[in-house]
């Protein structure tokens, strides 16, 4: 997962709401050490980690990014406030099978901009179901035929916005979150809109 919270206050709990679903019987059960949080992180360390992702030649990777992103002839993603952008084909071909979700305005710039590339649940589950709820969704997993699937929160040149109203709750949230002290109660809105600059995203 990867977050940029420049003036986006929602970034966090998206991160988090994910986290919940993947941890979920829903979304595989996945463990919490199979699941990176990368919020603000710097463009270089960022790419150096997805090669490693790449090395490490997993049967499944989903990527998902919260923060401000663009069209610049491709999908960019801005990954930290320092302002660093990456194309979203950077995070292209981690494994045979792989889903990315690009939670991000995607407005066209017509200015141009430094990129930079790669080279190519909360609460407990009872450990016998989690593991059998694992088995079957690896097994899902591996009888899918090899694939790479993108999801966007924007069709091209929309932006995407956040409610005003933020509502803080932290009840129930295990100690080693990643983040405590926010959660959201938020509208989400698209508006096609032509932009020179990053604008709006991370709802």
């Amino acid at each position: 997962m990867i977050g940029n919270s420049r003036g986006l206050k929602a970034t966090p709990l998206d991160m988090l709401h994910f986290t919940q679903f993947l941890m979920s019987y829903q979304g595989g059960a996945w463990t919490r050490d199979e699941i990176e949080p990368w919020m603000d992180k710097d463009v270089n360390e960022l790419l150096n980690d997805v090669e490693k992702i790449v090395k490490d030649q997993n049967d499944y990777v989903i990527v998902y990014f919260t923060g401000h992103g663009g069209l610049h002839g491709d999908t960019i993603i801005e990954v930290n406030p320092k302002g660093e952008l990456i194309k979203e084909n950077s995070l292209f071909g981690l494994a045979d099978r792989q889903l990315n979700i690009l939670d991000c305005c995607r407005n066209i710039q017509t200015t141009p901009l430094p990129i930079y590339g790669r080279s190519r649940g909360m609460g407990t589950m009872e450990q016998g179901l989690r593991d059998a709820v694992r088995a079957e969704y690896d097994e899902l997993v591996m009888n899918a035929a090899p694939q790479f699937v993108k999801m966007y929160s924007c069709a091209e040149d929309e932006s995407s916005y956040t409610s005003r109203t933020l509502t803080v709750s932290t009840a129930g949230w295990p100690k080693d979150m990643f983040m405590v002290n926010v959660t959201v109660n938020k509208e989400v809105m698209t508006k096609k809109v032509v932009s020179n600059t990053m604008n709006g995203g991370g709802s």
